[in-house]
């Protein structure tokens, strides 16, 4: 709706907000017919997860659904997804920041602002055992389990980090199959209906 109002009428963070919405509505670009029906990869996804046990969530309910989406797209819950998820480890420490090639675990506001920010860290005490699992990698998929209602659930795909960063136990890591698009996941989470979902 913003989108046809004159310039002067709109702030730059509405218009986003606006462009968004109708990304994820399938409305920014022309479908295509020849475009495979989502139904057919959640299948193949539902099938590789019942392979690995992991647990199916509920379908969408009709009545659940916020908008209309283009005919060949379908509404299904982040969990049925995702191949499989992790979460970090949180040891206590000090409230200052890594330096140099220390071990760091990630603070929640690392994931909360749109962007992934390696800078939002805190140093792993010395002497204290890193877990190189937890370690954040290019690629990833990370989402905020707690903070504010305002900021839970946010999440960010991380383009590029240093070594040595670890997820706390407050971001979880999605893992999709390769035919995921997480930009668009990501897009998807962070538009206002999913917003109004978390809250």
């Amino acid at each position: 709706p913003f989108l046809f109002h004159k310039s002067y009428d709109i702030t730059p963070a509405d218009l986003r907000k606006s462009i968004l919405t109708l990304a994820v509505q399938g409305k920014l670009v022309p479908q295509d017919p020849n475009d495979e029906p989502a139904e057919e990869l959640i299948a193949r996804i539902a099938q590789h997860r019942r392979s690995k046990n992991a647990k199916d969530y509920s379908p969408v309910d009709s009545d659940a659904v916020p908008f209309e989406t283009p005919y060949s797209w379908s509404w299904v819950r982040l969990g049925n997804l995702s191949l499989s998820s992790d979460s970090g480890w949180s040891p206590q420490c000090g409230s200052e920041s890594r330096t140099g090639d220390e071990w760091g675990v990630l603070k929640v506001s690392a994931v909360s602002w749109g962007g992934f920010d390696p800078d939002a860290n805190k140093a792993l005490p010395s002497g204290m055992e890193p877990r190189p699992e937890c370690e954040v990698r290019p690629g990833d998929f990370l989402l905020s389990r707690a903070n504010t209602e305002e900021l839970v659930a946010r999440s960010v795909v991380v383009e590029q980090t240093p070594p040595r960063l670890m997820m706390s136990d407050k971001i979880v890591r999605f893992m999709f199959p390769d035919e995921i698009e997480k930009a668009f996941i990501n897009l998807a989470n962070l538009s206002d209906p999913s917003r109004e979902y978390y809250m």
